[in-house]
């Protein structure tokens, strides 16, 4: 991993948005050696979702992505006060990027209020992951606006837009 790039720290929805459409490589392009989940995503992938377990299992074995345990008392202090609001996986990669000074990928709005607001830590989720990808040149609008649908469609997400299409045309994509 280059020393100037963050790690970034998955929860399970965004891994099983992007493992359900079978695009979870798009991940592994956009953040090669960066991307890191705790242990409880790692359980709650295999609890919840079998093809977007295979796709892990893969990547983990490969080296792809690596795993990470809280362990100390503050982690899992922290950890335990977040875990009366948030998923056991939503908790776990908060309090794991904030000690390792890492990004935050995940769609629920609880979490990334608690990632933003009370750790300071950068955010992003399965649209911001779509728009890296339109402006890193790995997807046009439109395979990333195909993407979105199949996301909204196959694994049930609730995107917070109607159209990557239109949002991207309002936004500038270079600012990430």
């Amino acid at each position: 991993m280059a020393k100037s790039e963050k790690s970034v720290f998955f929860d399970s929805t965004v891994l099983i948005n992007f493992g359900e459409i079978k695009a979870f490589n798009l991940l592994i392009d956009l953040y090669p050696e960066r991307i890191v989940i705790a242990e409880e995503v790692r359980q709650d992938i295999f609890e919840e979702s079998y093809r977007t377990e295979k796709v892990l299992k893969k990547y983990l074995k490969e080296g792809s992505i690596d795993t990470l345990t809280l362990s100390s008392l503050a982690e899992l202090s922290l950890y335990n006060e977040y875990s009366n609001k948030l998923d056991p996986g939503e908790a776990a990669t908060i309090v794991a990027a904030s000690r390792n000074n890492g990004i935050v990928a995940t769609d629920d709005r609880d979490a990334r209020r608690i990632a933003r607001n009370k750790e300071n830590l950068k955010i992003t989720g399965s649209v911001g992951i779509l728009l890296r990808s339109v402006s890193k040149n790995l997807k046009t609008v439109q395979e990333a606006e195909g993407l979105h649908s199949k996301m909204i469609e196959k694994a049930n997400y609730f995107s917070p837009i109607n159209s990557l299409k239109a949002y991207i045309e309002k936004r500038d994509l270079d600012s990430d």
